[in-house]
């Protein structure tokens, strides 16, 4: 068994079983409603399964303070809170940086970062990525900021197949000259989520 899924909570047990619940939910009135309206015919199970995988392996998480980047350190960040969690792809207590395919496939992969004001005299650079199994990047945004006066937002958005057992952190870094924070702004940074979409 996954270790991320042995060191769950109670509280996080019970919000995962609930989760199972609402899914198993869903996938008997997805067959209910084939039935209405086909009966026995074309009823397939291995299909209907299929739906039910593609629709609720999804996971997005946040973090709900800021973090304080170091000049020049490439950094991992780390997730403390969850909006959801479809098939335990995260833990907020157990590697929270991560999130870990459960079912193989292609997935949608996203992450919002925004940097604190950069400016200060000289040019700054700063990026953030998507790492496949803490080698190598798979998605990467940056931005070269010339006396910023606004936080610097970064998108890093890639579409990748994964394996059982694979997980994607988002590391970030600038060479600002001073520690400089990743903001957390509700609803926008920092943001990671994947989905399974085939």
């Amino acid at each position: 068994m996954p270790q991320h899924i042995e060191e769950l909570t109670a509280k996080e047990l019970t919000s995962k079983v609930l989760d199972l619940e609402t899914q198993v939910t869903q996938a008997l009135e997805i067959a209910r409603q084939h039935h209405e309206e086909h009966g026995d015919e074309g009823y397939d199970p291995v299909l209907l399964r299929q739906h039910q995988i593609i629709n609720t392996t999804a996971v997005h998480v946040f973090d709900s303070g800021a973090t304080a980047i170091t000049t020049g350190t490439r950094t991992n960040l780390t997730f403390d809170s969850e909006r959801y969690d479809g098939d335990a792809m995260h833990s907020t207590t157990s590697n929270p940086g991560r999130l870990t395919c459960t079912v193989a496939g292609k997935y949608h992969i996203t992450a919002n970062v925004t940097f604190q004001t950069l400016n200060g005299g000289s040019a700054t650079f700063a990026f953030a990525a998507i790492q496949l199994n803490g080698g190598n990047d798979i998605g990467f945004d940056d931005n070269f900021i010339d006396n910023a006066a606004v936080g610097t937002a970064l998108t890093v958005s890639v579409t990748y197949d994964l394996a059982v057992e694979d997980y994607v952190e988002v590391d970030v870094q600038h060479d600002f000259g001073a520690n400089r924070n990743v903001l957390s702004t509700a609803d926008f940074t920092p943001e990671f989520m994947m989905e399974r979409i085939g």
